[in-house]
């Protein structure tokens, strides 16, 4: 009798253990395989939007994506469902390596997407020479010491304020204005420092070598150039100056400079740039005005942080540093 009940309880038990299986289904095997997917490389302009797509070669659908590594392109999102990849108009020019990660219950792999944010027709500086023409105050208080220490400025007093702004009623300035010459002194100190990188990499600091290089040569890269005219490199040689980039944020461009003042990396960065016409009433320059405008084309901007000495002693030259607010006006010649 307890062989036959042992056996009915162990019969009732397998019956159950069965019929549990049914009521929660049965355990599948996961056959999914991890998605094969790529980007395709894809060209940008600076302050434009664009999305690029995966394409799938293989696998199974992915549950989710994500960016693993954004190269440095903080301007990119992707959709987590599609791995679509988003670039935002509020970008730099550049190369940029983005890797991005697909999931799902098969496991997971990886792509990258090679995306170039390339330069815009609105802003584009490629191929173009300029020359440094202007560069005018926007801070106030800003007092130029022992500028008569300079070669060739003897004449000046120790103490100069420098005036906010430009000349009141630019371009139409009045030339018996007594107040105009004090407009120009920040402007001639900038156009003296301002040939050191050209004449750094020219090997032309000594004034003997006939140097003054203000030339910037735009490549089609953004790098930098210019062109040699002393004598320690030989006259015509076009040399290595620098790296450039553009950006777009808040609806406007600047281009940034990487320039080097005697191994000492300084960046310029130009917002609010635009290529305009510019009036230029003290042509060809304001040391020798012509009094007969001429209006060019032009890169114009203003330099936030632009740093530059107040105080021309040489016990003094690297402790007055500072960084003012100024506008600038670039040539494009042509």
């Amino acid at each position: 009798m307890n062989k036959l009940l042992n056996l009915t309880k162990g019969a009732f038990v397998a019956s159950l253990a069965i019929a549990l299986v049914f009521l929660t289904g049965c355990p599948k095997p996961n056959n999914l395989l991890p998605l094969e997917f790529n980007y395709a490389g894809t060209t940008i302009e600076v302050g434009n939007t664009g999305s690029i797509a995966p394409s799938v070669t293989g696998g199974d659908e992915a549950e989710t994506f994500a960016i693993t590594d954004f190269g440095g392109a903080d301007f990119i999102a992707i959709n987590a469902s599609s791995g679509v990849l988003s670039v935002g108009a509020e970008s730099t020019t550049g190369d940029y390596t983005i890797k991005v990660m697909a999931s799902n219950d098969g496991g997971s792999s990886s792509a990258t997407a090679e995306i170039k944010i390339g330069v815009n027709d609105e802003f584009d500086l490629s191929g173009k020479d300029l020359l440094w023409k202007y560069w005018m105050n926007n801070t106030p208080d800003v007092v130029m010491l022992n500028l008569n220490l300079l070669p060739g400025q003897e004449a000046l007093p120790p103490e100069i304020p420098i005036p906010v702004g430009w000349p009141a009623n630019w371009p139409a300035i009045n030339f018996m204005d007594p107040t105009l010459e004090s407009y120009f002194v920040f402007p001639t100190v900038q156009y003296f420092l301002q040939q050191v990188p050209g004449d750094d990499v020219c090997a032309t600091l000594d004034p003997a070598e006939e140097g003054d290089t203000l030339l910037i040569i735009v490549n089609p890269d953004l790098t930098l150039s210019t062109v040699c005219q002393g004598v320690d490199t030989a006259p015509g040689t076009t040399v290595d100056l620098g790296t450039s980039y553009i950006s777009y944020d808040g609806d406007e461009f600047s281009w940034t400079l990487n320039l080097t003042l005697q191994g000492v990396p300084v960046d310029i960065k130009i917002g609010g740039a635009e290529i305009t016409d510019f009036m230029d009433p003290l042509d060809p320059h304001w040391t020798a005005p012509s009094g007969v405008p001429r209006t060019f084309p032009a890169i114009v901007g203003t330099v936030e942080q632009y740093m530059t000495p107040t105080d021309f002693h040489p016990d003094n030259y690297l402790t007055s540093l500072q960084l003012l607010k100024v506008d600038v006006v670039l040539e494009i010649l042509e």
